[in-house]
């Protein structure tokens, strides 16, 4: 009997200390697809066209350094002219109208690294231009204040402001 009690007894605490480990969402890792010091194992290259890739890669990193760093100070200043008491919002158009176009030219530069991938690799066939090169997409990881897209457009289905989780 006491063995019974002793041995229900652990099978409770493992399964209520366990649960929590199953209790949030799956994360996905950032930065999936090619790396700059190795290609996926799925491809089959050459020592050359590894390293005519790495190059590749390094050379995309450096020429748009300028314009990630851009985007990431545009989003550190829209959110925090956000929180003033009073923020005009002829400049905050004016930010997000700067860094939507920060986006953009970073967008064609990313086309443009996967079409001179491909023609290292025809194996390339498909980019996804939100992932790789050290981006972890839209829409990925942590939001604003928790899990999920964060503080954004929604289709208009969204009524009030989310409650804050401080």
């Amino acid at each position: 009997m006491k063995k019974t009690l002793a041995t229900l007894t652990i099978l409770i605490i493992t399964c209520a200390f366990s649960a929590g480990a199953f209790a949030g969402p799956a994360m996905q890792g950032k930065g999936k697809g090619l790396k700059q010091d190795r290609p996926p194992a799925c491809m089959n290259l050459t020592d050359a066209q590894q390293k005519q890739l790495s190059d590749l890669h390094q050379k995309f990193v450096d020429d748009t350094y300028e314009m990630r760093s851009g985007i990431m100070n545009l989003n550190q200043q829209i959110r925090m002219y956000m929180e003033t008491s009073d923020p005009n919002p002829a400049k905050l158009k004016s930010m997000v109208m700067e860094k939507a176009d920060l986006e953009k030219n970073l967008d064609i530069k990313r086309l443009e690294f996967a079409l001179d991938a491909r023609k290292i690799s025809p194996e390339l066939k498909y980019m996804p231009m939100g992932m790789g090169m050290g981006f972890g997409g839209h829409g990925k990881g942590h939001g604003y204040h928790g899990f999920g897209k964060g503080a954004g457009f929604d289709g208009g289905t969204q009524k009030e402001a989310p409650p804050r989780n401080n």
